[in-house]
């Protein structure tokens, strides 16, 4: 479950606390991905390197029912948290959704 929502709940949680001078919902997912695009990556490479040593093992049942599931989970989640996710942010563009501070709020990083 960890993997499955590891990409997509920070950069939700990004695009909805954004500051509130940030007006429209396309600056809001660059804001956003800006500054979550590069530690998603690293993540995504790391974890994608820790499960490929599954690969290499000699029991099948390893393989059949960890690395496969795990490799495929890991490709998916990362294209849908940075890549899929941000398209679908950029097209709601509705006041409702925006829950960002006012101008001058300082953000804890």
């Amino acid at each position: 479950v960890g993997f499955a929502v590891e990409y997509s709940v920070h950069v939700v949680a990004r695009w909805l606390l954004a500051d509130a001078s940030i007006k429209t919902s396309l600056e809001r997912v660059e804001h956003a991905m800006e500054f979550l695009f590069l530690p998603t990556f690293m993540s995504f490479v790391s974890s994608t390197i820790g499960v490929a040593c599954l690969a290499f093992t000699d029991f099948k049942f390893n393989e059949v029912f960890f690395f496969r599931p795990l490799i495929i989970v890991m490709f998916v989640t990362y294209f849908f948290g940075c890549l899929w996710l941000p398209v679908c942010l950029a097209l709601l563009d509705f006041d409702c959704v925006k829950f960002g501070g006012g101008v001058g709020v300082s953000e804890v990083d």
